[in-house]
């Protein structure tokens, strides 16, 4: 569970989570208390993800059963009734807002799974399915010729075992040889609902790039479950018909989409689907709902979003990173008009969004807007991010906007409860909390945190620079800076300011109308990262992006007093009380991309992409279990890719490592 609230302190985001499940019967577990959220880097997200995680003990439960697993999240300030509990029957999953979720129980394996095999030289006809049990790499059973006969088989194979109330193909995978496939089958028989994931995913020893779906059987036969784990395939998306589509629940796990797709839909009429740790060159659609049905996008997680040239779905999204930015004027979106569940908390965390280039117009990121289409309900948390603005434009598309309001439109129910912490975005300008109020707009700006945020420019217009609206006059939220603590405002004299805050907050760092423009000038070296890449509105066009937004030791931003709300920061390092603002607390990642490393003549040697203002140390041991580290050579990094080397290593074994020193 990811979760965050009021009063968040010494590196916990809330007090506690407890998790625990039920069975049919209504008999529950035992309940797990966890107080302190960690980083669980099995998940292979690409940024780490700070989540509270609760192992639940179903011992105690019935064998074979639905469970229902609930979690109740408790904040540090509040009495019962702040409880967030999924058990309080407000909300049925999958519900954007917090519901409990389904699991099914087998720990006895009385449902064991089910394996077919697809290969281009298959047959449906004389394809069979085997257990896991008896299934052998070196000798598997005959293969199918497409993923939904064997998707049948499957359910035909339960049917025959347990009898027709699991005529379904839950805890089945079908394997995938070497090859190119379409997506369906030529027909899929009814099948009963599954309990749990069909997998599809490559054979054992073949890779991800190997496998390739290209197109769908046909623009309707493109269902192989109700709940469909497509895990490590490779999707070339020439699709002249939507390929995914008809079904309740798609996972798409660990593939790689390519950009060479020419369908503007590519999923479409999917209820809920999920994205995670996928490699994403393009999707036409954006990661957005798509189709007739009441299509949601429940969460993207830990993937590479670098060429993305569309919106996603600002509904949860952790631990993604993008090394490539667009032209496109907004990433965090959901005004599209098909029809979908708006979310209630929106959770954007974890990320790293660099070399965004929008000239002009919309926004980067936006939570809530004007009129009927972006909705938070209950609140918003947009927590530890990084944005990097690569336009020169002086009117370059915002980096955030949090919040909107026109004359044009009544929004009463806009952006409460809006939790901004420990983001660094840079490159232009961000809007907290807009309302710019007239008598008909009465839009509601309560309950926000903007706590250790490195911004630029910080905007937030607001009804004392325009008409008096009786019900926000004095609004202590948002212009006297109540609930602002830790954050930077530079405001370039260039860079489309001038709505000031009356008071920045405790703690802040502003300066009104900093002079100058350029890569030299003062505003634009003040805050001291170690490499800035961003937008200094030098010219009219583009800054080389991909900076390091660490901040040197001589930062003036290290004496800012914060508030100590998360555990970790963006690298994963712990935090601490005396931590600067922004998205990391140390100096350096203190890491490198090897390009090497390689052995030849004698000479051991390692090429690495270097960080201007660090050094990089090459050191060995002659045992791995030794401490005594001896370094054989050194070099001051430039930004490029660098080499060091040992000429002449003597000992038949030798461990290198690189050790980097921070700038």
């Amino acid at each position: 569970c990811v979760a965050f609230g009021h009063g968040a302190q010494s590196g916990r985001p809330v007090r506690c989570v407890q998790f625990w499940a039920t069975d049919e019967s209504g008999t529950p577990s035992l309940t797990n208390t966890v107080l302190t959220p960690t980083i669980d880097r099995t998940r292979g997200d690409a940024l780490p993800v700070i989540e509270y995680v609760g192992n639940i003990d179903c011992s105690g439960l019935a064998q074979s059963n639905r469970l229902t697993v609930h979690f109740a999240a408790y904040p540090w300030i509040g009495d019962t009734n702040s409880v967030l509990d999924t058990s309080d029957g407000r909300n049925a999953f999958p519900s954007m807002q917090a519901a409990p979720q389904p699991h099914f129980l087998d720990r006895l394996n009385n449902y064991p799974v089910q394996i077919a095999v697809v290969a281009p030289t298959g047959l449906d006809s004389a394809g069979k399915v085997v257990s896991a049990s008896l299934f052998a790499p070196g000798s598997p059973p005959p293969a199918f010729a497409t993923i939904g006969a064997a998707a049948v088989a499957i359910a035909d194979t339960n049917e025959a075992l347990y009898g027709n109330a699991m005529r379904d193909n839950g805890a089945g995978i079908v394997y995938l040889q070497a090859g190119n496939y379409l997506y369906g089958s030529p027909s899929i028989a009814s099948l009963n609902y599954p309990k749990t994931w069909l997998t599809v995913t490559p054979f054992p020893g073949i890779t991800r790039a190997q496998v390739q779906i290209t197109n769908a059987f046909n623009s309707v036969a493109n269902t192989l479950s109700p709940l469909t784990h497509i895990s490590n395939c490779t999707f070339l998306c020439t699709n002249t018909t939507a390929l995914i589509g008809q079904t309740d629940f798609l996972w798409l796990d660990h593939c790689f989409f390519s950009s060479n797709s020419t369908l503007p839909t590519m999923i479409d009429s999917v209820t809920n689907w999920y994205v995670t740790q996928c490699t994403i060159q393009d999707v036409p659609q954006g990661l957005l709902p798509a189709g007739s049905r009441n299509s949601n996008i429940r969460l993207i997680r830990g993937n590479d979003l670098s060429g993305l040239a569309h919106d996603w779905f600002a509904s949860t999204v952790l631990g993604n990173t993008r090394s490539s930015g667009t032209n496109s004027t907004a990433k965090m979106d959901w005004t599209s008009l098909t029809s979908h569940e708006a979310p209630s908390y929106p959770i954007i965390a974890f990320n790293k969004l660099m070399c965004e280039n929008g000239f002009a117009g919309g926004d980067i990121g936006k939570i809530s807007k004007i009129g009927g289409f972006m909705r938070i309900t209950n609140g918003a948390a947009l927590v530890q991010n990084i944005i990097e603005q690569v336009s020169e434009s002086q009117n370059a598309v915002r980096t955030l906007s949090v919040g909107d309001s026109s004359a044009n439109f009544a929004d009463t129910n806009n952006s409460d409860n809006v939790f901004c912490w420990n983001n660094t975005i840079v490159g232009q300008r961000a809007n907290w909390l807009e309302n710019a109020g007239t008598p008909a707009v009465n839009a509601q700006r309560g309950n926000a945190t903007l706590l250790n945020n490195i911004f630029d420019n910080l905007n937030s217009k607001d009804d004392l620079d325009y008409t008096p609206n009786g019900a926000r006059t004095g609004n202590w939220a948002v212009m006297f800076g109540v609930g602002s603590q830790a954050n930077t405002d530079l405001d370039p004299a260039n860079m489309d300011g001038g709505w000031h805050w009356s008071f920045m907050g405790l703690n802040c760092y502003s300066n009104k109308n900093m002079a100058g423009t350029g890569p030299t000038s003062v505003w634009a070296t003040c805050f001291n990262f170690v490499d800035r890449e961003c937008g200094t509105l030098q010219t009219n066009g583009v800054a080389p992006g991909n900076g390091d937004y660490h901040l040197r030791s001589s930062s003036p931003l290290w004496q800012l007093k914060t508030q100590w709300v998360l555990p970790y920061d963006l690298d994963g390092n712990p935090r601490g009380a005396n931590d600067p603002p922004g998205v990391f607390a140390l100096p350096s990642a203190k890491a490198c991309s090897i390009q090497g490393p390689m052995f030849a003549s004698n000479n051991f040697s390692v090429a690495f992409q270097s960080q201007t203002g660090s050094t990089y140390y090459l050191e060995y041991v002659a045992d791995v279990t030794s401490s005594l580290w001896q370094s054989v050579a050194n070099i001051g990094g430039n930004g490029s890719t660098q080499t060091l080397a040992d000429p002449s290593p003597f000992d038949s074994n030798r461990f290198y490592r690189i050790r980097i020193s921070s700038p």
